[in-house]
């Protein structure tokens, strides 16, 4: 979790192309390493893919410079250095996504809830309820595939009786009315029943509490944090611009 969040800094830490495309080479070989299929890695970037239009072209157009390209009528030129920053701002912004995707596809959610209450452990003596914080975001990683199909099938329902979402944004906003209030209730109902399941259990929080799954540190942890160091190492003495000045 602290590779993958120190590679998204360094991902904005440096305004190089050969950087970027060096990071780039090192999720792909990150991506190997986990058996993760090319093709489900990259399946990540299509829901953002007009983001990613739009940022390029927000770069190309507003970013002054030689003009490459003219657009008739408009008068506004898309600019060969709005092009390099677009592209190079784009390719931050798949990074981030493809390195969530790899730890999802490589990390089970109680992995990761385990090892977030381990980087938060020192906070308990602030007295920060790190148990339940990560019981929290365990939960929601649980029921976010369970929400998305709530929610298919109250689209379903309400499109047999009738609702039409078609048309203007106004009206397709005001046919998400009736899309979001039963969703919202059957996930009142979903955390109401989960909440009395669990005292109906015993669960009191974190005190006393003990662990099934012991998270230990071993060879191939070693190993891996030196590699992630030397990278890092590498991709700083990389020739480029920082983005601040130390």
């Amino acid at each position: 979790m602290v590779g993958v969040l120190g590679l998204m800094v360094l991902a904005f830490l440096r305004q190089s192309l050969l950087s970027l495309v060096f990071l780039g080479i090192i999720i792909m070989v990150i991506a190997g390493v986990g058996r993760i299929p090319f093709h489900m890695l990259f399946k990540n970037i299509r829901p953002f893919a007009w983001l990613i239009l739009l940022t390029l072209l927000f770069h190309g157009l507003f970013t002054p410079g030689n003009a490459l390209i003219i657009i008739p009528v408009t008068g506004w030129n898309i600019t060969v250095e709005g092009l390099q920053v677009g592209v190079i701002y784009t390719l931050r912004l798949m990074y981030m996504i493809l390195l969530s995707a790899v730890m999802m596809y490589t990390t089970s959610p109680l992995e990761m809830t385990d090892g977030l209450e381990s980087l938060l452990s020192p906070l308990k003596k602030l007295r920060v309820p790190t148990n339940e914080l990560a019981l929290m975001i365990s939960i929601a990683l649980r029921f976010l595939p369970t929400l998305v199909e709530e929610a298919d099938r109250v689209r379903k329902v309400q499109v047999s009786r009738g609702l039409n979402l078609e048309g203007s944004l106004i009206k397709k906003i005001k046919g998400l009315v009736p899309l979001i209030l039963p969703l919202i209730l059957s996930s009142l109902r979903k955390a109401e029943e989960l909440a009395v399941a669990m005292e109906a259990r015993g669960y009191r929080g974190g005190e006393g509490r003990t662990y099934y799954s012991q998270l230990r540190y071993g060879l191939e942890d070693g190993i891996a944090v030196l590699l992630l160091g030397a990278t890092m190492s590498i991709f700083l003495l990389l020739p480029g611009k920082f983005l601040f000045n130390f």
